[in-house]
């Protein structure tokens, strides 16, 4: 959709293009042409561009809103007058680029700052976590101590038993050989 732009005196200018332009009007002496058209000095600056491209012309306005560029030579007035609008339009560039660079910086700033939440809360988290495996780690090494001392206990244990055992063997088998030496000794 192509820019509107509105003078002082209700003239609507159409630019053909979408990009943000800065419009520098000037009504030529004041004087209407022929069949009712206003003549315009009009220098049309691309802000957006990156070299400086302009459109020098008297653009051409009618009461109905038709309009169209026609060519025009530049005088030396107009050529500083055009140094002076391309200066003032890379002046507005600059600022439009540095209020974008701001909001840039602000968003990014913005980003980072959740980044570092989300980076601490991690990190937080992380700590709980080494916290609590360091904590099953004592736990699971107390349990691995006992386990030990509790089959070093089973193994003593399983000794002692079968030391007994022997002992009761042996003890039974003590009286049932005196009892066999008894019967087998004649009376």
């Amino acid at each position: 959709m192509p820019r509107v732009e509105t003078l002082r005196d209700g003239t609507t200018l159409q630019s053909e293009k979408e990009l943000p332009m800065a419009l520098i009007v000037t009504l030529t002496n004041g004087e209407k042409r022929k069949k009712g058209k206003r003549h315009y000095d009009v220098r049309r600056i691309d802000l957006e561009a990156e070299d400086e491209q302009h459109m020098e012309g008297n653009y051409c306005a009618d009461r109905d809103g038709a309009a169209g560029w026609e060519e025009a030579g530049c005088s030396t007035d107009d050529k500083n007058e055009d140094a002076k609008a391309v200066e003032y339009c890379k002046q507005g560039k600059e600022q439009a680029r540095t209020r974008d660079l701001e909001k840039d910086k602000a968003v990014l700033e913005a980003e980072l700052n959740c980044l570092k939440w989300d980076t601490l809360q991690q990190a937080i988290c992380i700590s709980q976590l080494e916290y609590a495996l360091g904590s099953l780690s004592d736990e699971h090494d107390g349990l691995k101590h006992a386990h030990n001392v509790y089959k070093a206990k089973e193994t003593t244990t399983i000794h002692e038993k079968d030391c007994h055992i022997s002992d009761l063997k042996d003890k039974v088998c003590a009286p049932e050989k005196q009892l066999e030496k008894h019967l087998d000794e004649p009376q």
